[in-house]
């Protein structure tokens, strides 16, 4: 059963709870395979590229090209922009991929979150926090198959407004807060991490990866140590696409793991809410 045809207010708890489990699973594997692809292109790149002599730096060789026409990219502005860069072709695919691990995450999280408000509706209006009910437009009502497709793109646009409006760390946290529950499998340094990984992300899309104020703060607002001062690069590299890759993958599996076992808990504390 897709759990977007399923009407929450009559399911059954058991058949509520094993939909949510399963679909927050499934977006876990969904980051995976996402991830997967990305490394897949910048691992076909580099080993092309040392079988054809080719340079990191320069244009791409034919052989380069040939292989990346070839390799079935999800990120399709990654690949128009390595075959039409004339300088740096390898830092260029690494820049891309490092963000396209980010963006694999941030969907990842999307997708999780929308799993919980769209499961327990109750959670988008309840208090502590007073949560801002999305504006939803008579037209959307009406264009919208069902209700329930109503329901989903209410939850959805409550999603992309949390990820707008929130860091990464304070979007898992106030997640918890709001949902009554605690991912313990998610360790304080990964949180870190995630939030230097989006500040970084940032650098390269607004500020052609230059360190500035923006980001020097808000490291150390959360308390995290950087080697950069401002007005220095902030690399993108081989190593910290690993390390980019190694942290997204624990974090996702932490999260999803974490999100699926708690659905029973959170199920109990949503039907406490509003005297239910």
């Amino acid at each position: 059963m897709n759990l977007f045809d399923l009407d929450t207010t009559t399911a059954s708890p058991d058949d509520l709870r094993t939909l949510a489990g399963a679909h927050l699973l499934e977006a876990g594997v969904t980051f995976a395979v996402r991830a997967l692809d990305i490394l897949k292109v910048e691992q076909t790149f580099r080993l092309t590229a040392i079988v054809a002599g080719a340079s990191f730096s320069g244009p791409p060789s034919p052989e380069v090209i040939a292989t990346l026409k070839s390799v079935d990219l999800e990120y399709e502005e990654a690949s128009s922009t390595l075959l039409a860069a004339q300088a740096d072709t390898g830092a260029a695919l690494i820049r891309n991929s490092v963000l396209g691990m980010w963006r694999a995450f941030e969907l990842f999280l999307g997708d999780s979150l929308t799993v919980l408000f769209f499961c327990f509706p109750r959670f988008l209006t309840a208090p502590p926090e007073n949560i801002t009910l999305p504006t939803l437009q008579f037209d959307d009502v009406f264009s919208a198959a069902s209700l329930l497709e109503a329901r989903r793109l209410i939850a959805r646009r409550k999603v992309v407004s949390l990820v707008q409006s929130e860091n990464v760390f304070d979007l898992i946290r106030n997640a918890e807060k709001r949902f009554g529950i605690k991912l313990s499998q998610l360790t304080d340094q990964d949180r870190h991490a995630l939030l230097e990984l989006a500040a970084r992300r940032n650098l390269w899309i607004h500020n052609a990866g230059v360190v500035n104020d923006i980001y020097l703060r808000l490291l150390r607002r959360y308390g995290i140590s950087t080697a950069f001062g401002e007005g220095a690069p902030a690399p993108l590299d081989h190593s910290y696409l690993q390390a980019a890759r190694d942290l997204t993958r624990r974090a996702a599996l932490a999260i999803a793991t974490g999100l699926s076992d708690s659905v029973p808990q959170v199920y109990q504390y949503h039907a406490s809410l509003n005297g239910a």
